[in-house]
């Protein structure tokens, strides 16, 4: 095991039982009052469900193939309004319990700090990177600064979506990591899974192909500067971003050097399922319950990983 990885967990343990665990404890009454408001919402959207499939059944005279349809709706009724209030009391409660408990989680590590908002605005580096597609709107949920080994990253959660038909279509959801390079990159390269869908309209870069043969079965590389690109990108890196997917518990990454940045996006939303990160505050367990913590543990200590493998806070050329 690495030594560097076992020191920091070993450190975030006793202060998640000095720091942590105190404050959740309390913090436990207000999910269980809140689980007993939840079961009582669920139990009149099933007393609803229940008497509209009365009225159904009752009003004029039906087969049984109508009575049969009339239960379906109903049931569909229950399912979906139980889903929905489950998903609307478990964000209200998250979003109360974090402004309480994420500081207290962030002074874990090395200068660290939350907030449900961005600190300053990156969007134009997320684009002008070519990592991200141009979009009519987005909505933040939690968002980090922090620096470690006086190596500055950020951590942004957030969904993007375009106007089209009058319908909004979800452009991107998921997390960006964007890491200060503290040395020279001049290239912009963008690295994708590979994808038919990948194109080079209206971006100012070309296709370059690498040496690894496994990488190019995965990845599409795309840059202004073949040399450098081949440079920066190795085994190693794409080790440790893997180690990152890993982490994060997501299916797919694509990365960009760009104005000395080094920038990784993390889709989260695959098909319909969409994981919501950095989630504290589960109705169904307690508060306390390490695994949700050790989670962000993971995720944040990925992104240490890169500032390492870089060698970040040594102010030398690549």
């Amino acid at each position: 095991m690495d030594n560097n990885y076992e020191k920091m967990y070993n450190d975030f343990e006793e202060k998640y039982r000095e720091k942590i665990l105190p404050i959740a404890k309390i913090l436990d009454k207000d999910r269980k009052k809140t689980c007993l408001y939840a079961l009582l919402v669920y139990s009149a959207i099933i007393l609803i469900g229940y008497i509209f499939f009365l009225i159904f059944i009752n009003y004029g005279v039906q087969n049984f193939l109508n009575k049969c349809a009339d239960f379906f709706m109903a049931f569909v009724f229950v399912i979906f309004g139980i889903c929905w209030a489950y998903l609307r009391i478990k964000k209200n409660f998250e979003n109360k319990i974090k402004k309480t408990i994420m500081p207290v989680v962030c002074s874990c590590f090395e200068n660290l700090e939350w907030s449900n908002s961005p600190f300053g605005s990156y969007l134009d580096i997320y684009i002008n990177s070519n990592l991200l597609q141009n979009f009519d709107n987005i909505n933040f949920d939690d968002c980090f600064i922090g620096s470690y080994n006086d190596v500055n990253y950020r951590i942004e959660e957030f969904i993007t979506t375009r106007r089209q038909n009058k319908n909004d279509y979800i452009i991107f959801q998921g997390i960006v990591v964007s890491v200060e390079m503290n040395k020279k990159v001049r290239c912009n390269t963008v690295i994708k899974p590979k994808n038919i869908l990948n194109s080079l309209k209206d971006w100012n870069l070309h296709r370059t192909k690498l040496e690894d043969v496994v990488f190019e079965e995965k990845f599409d590389v795309y840059t202004d500067d073949d040399v450098e690109a081949r440079y920066l990108i190795t085994p190693s890196l794409m080790e440790r971003l893997n180690k990152m997917k890993l982490a994060f518990n997501v299916n797919n990454i694509s990365t960009a050097f760009y104005a000395n940045k080094f920038i990784i996006a993390l889709p989260t939303k695959t098909g319909l399922y969409s994981r919501d990160l950095f989630s504290i505050g589960a109705l169904t367990k307690p508060l306390g319950d390490f695994k949700q913590f050790n989670n962000m543990f993971e995720e944040i200590y990925s992104i240490y990983n890169l500032i390492n493998y870089f060698k970040l806070n040594q102010k030398i050329g690549l």
